[in-house]
């Protein structure tokens, strides 16, 4: 991670455990500016990278054995705080995600896409005007285009 941030020029943010009297103290609100400074300069790719410490479920092995010398392990899951990673990318036709990825097995990873802000692009690619909300539409000046557009990407 270190090197393909330094060979990037990626800056890697620490950030200490959030703040949850705040509302604007997200993993998202520290990386924004970065997201704004890439799609202002028209650049897509990983434009930060989190560094944190979250509990996870991992697998740890235990020793069930009580005979002194011997070793027997037994393999259980069990929730751990752990170091993460999240690799905040732009992509042109998704805008704004996230590849997050946990430094402890079984090493799970997960990809975050919003699929309003893939609407959003798609009907200013085609001209709607639309009343934009955080994570929506609050009007459009033509619905059924606007619904076709999102059509396809309704949940499987």
């Amino acid at each position: 991670m270190k090197a393909f941030a330094a060979e990037h020029d990626v800056p890697v943010l620490a950030l200490k455990k959030p703040d949850r009297t705040r509302w604007d103290d997200r993993k998202l609100d520290h990386v924004r500016p970065y997201l704004e400074r890439a799609e202002a300069e028209h650049r897509t790719g990983v434009v930060a990278i989190v560094q944190a410490q979250e509990f996870q479920w991992v697998f740890s092995a235990k020793n069930r054995s009580s005979t002194p010398g011997l070793v027997s392990f037994d393999f259980v899951k069990e929730e751990r705080r752990v170091g993460i990673y999240y690799f905040y990318v732009l992509d042109a036709e998704f805008g704004p995600g996230f590849i997050k990825i946990c430094t402890y097995f079984p090493y799970p990873a997960k990809v975050w896409l919003n699929g309003h802000e893939w609407a959003k692009r798609q009907a200013r690619r085609e001209g709607l005007s639309f009343g934009e909300l955080a994570n929506g539409f609050s009007s459009c000046e033509d619905p059924r285009a606007l619904q076709a557009i999102c059509g396809p990407a309704r949940p499987a």
